[in-house]
């Protein structure tokens, strides 16, 4: 508690301005008594207010505030004081008096899992309102947002809206979570020293694929050919959406892949959007056995669309595409072809879905928002389903933080929240990533991802330029830079 009130202190003398720090009984508000201490030392304007009375306390917070007290007397200081508080006109009279920029929400924490009433609510409103008819107040959230739950759902109607949290050690489900990602605002993790088991949920993978793709590339030497690398093919998508299988065509392009070929039934009807890169190739019905010959992996579903006869094509090239163990990846329209496999096919296929939430739920034969509200379960169900069990199915649960997950392993909740992703196509995008990393990474697990990283880094990237009015195809454009950049040399052995 001590740690992590130290790493608080730090972060708010950064802000240089006054602070109220509101605490609750537990450990969430003795963080916030251990940081007051601190900031004691460099005279900062500060008042520190509590919800309950002091005996009340629970031990741990109890000797923060013995240590704040002690450190105020010791260091005689006048520009600090703390009040405790009985009502919510109370807490509106400390607003109202001192006028604080910084509000430091240290009230609950990850422990909090019943729904908040009584004055703790009654503050959380009047915090929120303030800061909204005071535009120059940031509120800073100790650990997660009051009347937030660890797994990211609202615990009420009540929760603190931050600009900042402060988190400790490692992100917390509710930090990555669709449901409470928007009420943390820049989310900061600072290290206390704490020392995580193994199998800790790993719920920040560590971008190693976009800092040092050396370590995550597998090795080639300096006389490969292109037959070394992935050879991509993509089902092209109906008449009016088949922007989408040239979007997934870039995108594979971009990430490395050789080689990348249109699957088409429309022969020579290519248009100005093609790219001379990509090639075509005429498939028809009855489909040979060798179909998908000297492919690496094949991409169903972008600008798949309804229409029966190019679902039948799609499922019979997935079907051949199992028996030829190649890596697949289903995506959009096509994922609802998976509850067709029940043949026992070679382990050695692997399968990696990508669903959005609304087309994970239909699988899953529940609602979207039943499904928002607990992603980290649902993405657990979704491995529990019947489809093809005998061979690696990997899901990729998409949204603002997508959930990557393999029956048998932990799950990986990647840090997102990136509004440029935000637009159409951006999952066509993802598809195309993912079919070549299958290809450049042996483990498939591991290759999903480095393909969910490196997407998410490159809208992140593209972010940075302008938050909106960008299109897809930039996002594939980005993944060279964001894969190769740095080391481009080290990919190689001698």
């Amino acid at each position: 508690m001590l740690c992590a009130g130290y790493e608080l202190a730090m972060y708010l003398l950064s802000l240089k301005k006054p602070m109220l720090i509101v605490c609750g009984k537990g450990n969430n508000g003795g963080d916030g008594w251990a940081a007051a201490h601190f900031l004691l030392e460099h005279n900062v304007t500060l008042v520190v207010v509590s919800l309950v009375e002091i005996s009340q306390l629970k031990k741990e917070a109890k000797s923060m505030f013995d240590l704040f007290i002690a450190s105020k007397n010791k260091l005689e200081s006048n520009t600090s004081s703390y009040q405790i508080v009985s009502s919510v006109e109370d807490v509106t009279q400390v607003l109202t008096e001192f006028q604080p920029t910084i509000i430091i929400d240290a009230i609950f924490g990850v422990g909090l899992n019943r729904p908040i009433s009584g004055l703790a609510q009654e503050t959380i409103e009047r915090i929120n309102n303030y800061q909204k008819s005071s535009p120059h107040c940031q509120v800073v959230a100790v650990d997660i947002p009051s009347g937030l739950s660890a797994n990211g759902q609202p615990l009420g109607k009540s929760v603190i809206n931050a600009h900042t949290t402060v988190s400790f050690s490692f992100l917390k489900i509710a930090h990555l979570d669709d449901s409470g990602i928007n009420f943390c605002g820049q989310v900061i993790c600072k290290d206390i020293g704490l020392k995580l088991p193994d199998n800790f949920l790993a719920t920040a993978y560590g971008i190693t694929a976009v800092n040092q793709p050396s370590e995550v590339l597998e090795k080639t030497n300096r006389a490969a050919h292109k037959g070394n690398f992935p050879h991509v093919a993509i089902l092209e998508g109906a008449s009016e959406t088949r922007g989408a299988s040239l979007l997934s065509a870039r995108a594979a392009m971009r990430t490395g892949a050789s080689l990348v070929t249109l699957l088409t039934n429309k022969f020579g009807e290519t248009t100005a959007s093609d790219m001379p890169e990509l090639m075509h190739k005429k498939i028809q019905i009855p489909l040979p056995e060798n179909a998908l010959k000297h492919f690496s992996a094949l991409v169903l579903g972008p600008g798949l669309g309804h229409d029966q006869q190019q679902l039948k094509t799609a499922m019979l090239l997935l079907k051949i595409a199992l028996e030829e163990q190649l890596s697949i990846v289903v995506d959009a329209d096509a994922l609802p072809l998976l509850r067709d496999l029940k043949n026992n096919y070679s382990t050695q296929s692997i399968i990696v879905a990508t669903p959005h939430p609304g087309e994970a739920a239909r699988l899953l034969g529940i609602s979207t928002a039943d499904l928002q509200k607990n992603r980290l379960d649902a993405v657990k169900k979704l491995t529990e389903l019947p489809f093809c069990p005998n061979a690696t199915l990997i899901w990729v649960l998409k949204g603002a933080c997508p959930i990557v997950l393999q029956k048998g392993k932990t799950p990986v909740v990647l840090e997102g929240g990136i509004s440029a992703l935000a637009i159409g196509g951006s999952g066509d995008i993802l598809s195309g990533i993912v079919a070549a990393s299958l290809g450049l990474i042996s483990d498939p697990f591991d290759a999903t991802i480095f393909a969910c990283s490196a997407h998410l880094a490159a809208g992140r990237l593209l972010s940075k330029k302008f938050s909106r009015g960008h299109l897809a195809s930039e996002i594939a454009d980005l993944v060279p830079e964001i894969i190769y950049k740095n080391a481009p040399e080290k990919i190689y052995e001698k």
